[in-house]
């Protein structure tokens, strides 16, 4: 469902492990929304599955939400940030200065977006519950060698 779709790094790691291990997840992260969206069916299944949900009137009106929620590019939301901040500011008044731009890295999803990668994923749709991989129509592997 990808509503908490951010991920973080520790300052240890380096840019190059950082470079190999991001770009490829935030690659997947763009698959796996598009197949939640376009595969109704697939997407009801992990649902029900990992929810332990077996309503089906719940299972379709939870996934037209999130499917209505999720954007083909998962761009972090510093509004929601900045929100998310006055919040905790309200008890810990060091967080009142906190500026999103600090920690907020999206050059992944921008490259991903300029590079054509998101657009190949607009406007497609899955057979039935076929996998991207063996739908007929192989969606694109993104892969860190440049």
């Amino acid at each position: 469902m990808f509503r908490n779709r951010s991920s973080a790094t520790s300052d240890e790691m380096t840019r190059e492990e950082i470079e190999k291990l991001i770009r490829p997840f935030i690659a997947g992260v763009v698959q796996g929304i598009y197949r939640f969206k376009t595969d109704r069916a697939f997407a009801k299944r992990q649902v029900a599955k990992y929810l332990r949900i077996d309503d089906d009137k719940v299972l379709e009106e939870t996934h037209n939400l999130f499917a209505d929620l999720s954007e083909r590019a998962p761009y972090i939301k510093r509004e929601g940030i900045a929100s998310l901040t006055q919040i905790l500011a309200e008890n810990d008044a060091k967080l009142a200065s906190f500026k999103a731009e600090s920690i907020v890295e999206d050059r992944f999803v921008r490259e991903l977006e300029s590079g054509g990668f998101i657009k190949t994923f607009t406007g497609r749709t899955i057979r039935k519950s076929a996998s991207l991989s063996h739908n007929g129509e192989r969606a694109p592997h993104y892969s860190t060698n440049r």
